[in-house]
């Protein structure tokens, strides 16, 4: 993909002045701090749900063995601490190892997730089966309802890995006549870090350019926010066909660290980033905010008000 205007990268060609801003380092500064407080607070509940989960397995098994009793002691505390280890890790290293660290245990918690509600209807089910007056064994109950979640927890999986296109037509008042009948692809949150790698770029490369659209807007958290090869998870966006070009703005996670680097790595593909700027394109006006300042109500409402620049089209 060749770009017909010159690609704009974040600090190397700053926008327009429109207000004081803090630095993207004081903006990360104070990202961390609030990160600080996320993980403990993320820790804390999934200690109390991991706890949850032990105590009614143990409750619906009064039977297990002391063996069994003793290894779940120590396998529902190191699950409990897994995620936020693994993510921890994630943040600092990129390798097969933290890779494969990082996909078990947020495997692990998505399928937590549909184990706590099965806990919480074990609980629900043995109390209408006692009022009910019907014998059913407590483990059965468990078994089954834990089965169900895992099986569903599983599916999650399978099914998350699933690339869809949503097809919606949109009409606008006053739209140019140049872009009556033209598409625009939308693509956003594909969180490429540990668990989705370039492979997983590449398909949605290709995918977008079967469907053939006009010009293609990257709507933010391309990128995880973990450590990563952000150039080599760009670098798909180099095949990209699209004749009015493709145009991306940051989203919360590009902004857990410097953005700067993700910025110079998009662009380098050959995708144009949005400076917090409004241009023209064959007649419509195209608006693009980074997360930082659409955050900021006053910044926001001074880039809608800076008048557009004009940009050419792109020819693939």
């Amino acid at each position: 993909m060749n770009n017909a205007h010159p690609s704009l990268d974040s600090e190397a060609s700053p926008p327009r002045p429109v207000g004081e801003k803090p630095t993207s380092d004081e903006f990360t500064r104070v990202q961390l701090r609030r990160f600080r407080r996320l993980v403990i607070v993320v820790q804390v509940i999934l200690f109390a749900a991991h706890w949850f989960l032990y105590e009614t397995w143990i409750a619906f098994h009064p039977l297990l063995d002391r063996t069994t009793h003793s290894i779940l002691r120590i396998v529902f505390p190191l699950a409990a601490v897994s995620f936020v280890i693994a993510s921890l890790l994630a943040w600092r290293y990129f390798n097969w190892t933290v890779r494969a660290f990082y996909v078990i245990s947020a495997i692990w918690v998505g399928l937590m997730i549909f184990c706590l509600f099965a806990a919480a209807s074990c609980w629900i089910i043995l109390g209408l089966v006692r009022l009910a007056a019907v014998h059913i064994a407590p483990n059965q109950i468990a078994d089954g309802l834990f089965g169900a979640a895992l099986l569903v927890g599983f599916y999650g999986v399978v099914n998350a890995a699933r690339v869809r296109v949503t097809r919606i037509s949109i009409r606008l008042p006053n739209l140019p006549g140049a872009w009556r009948g033209r598409v625009a692809a939308l693509v956003s949150d594909m969180h490429l870090g540990h668990v989705r790698n370039v492979g997983f770029m590449r398909r949605i490369v290709a995918r977008v350019n079967q469907l053939r659209p006009d010009v293609v807007f990257i709507a933010g958290d391309m990128y995880d926010g973990t450590r990563a090869n952000v150039r080599a998870l760009a670098g798909p966006w180099s095949a990209l066909s699209s004749p009015l070009g493709a145009f991306f703005v940051t989203g919360n996670h590009e902004e857990f660290t410097n953005r700067a680097q993700y910025l110079e790595a998009v662009s380098k593909a050959g995708v144009r980033v949005l400076n917090n700027e409004k241009i023209e394109l064959e007649g419509l006006q195209i608006i693009g905010v980074h997360y930082r300042e659409f955050t900021d109500p006053v910044h926001f409402r001074a880039i809608l008000q800076t008048p557009p620049s004009h940009a050419s089209g792109q020819v693939s």
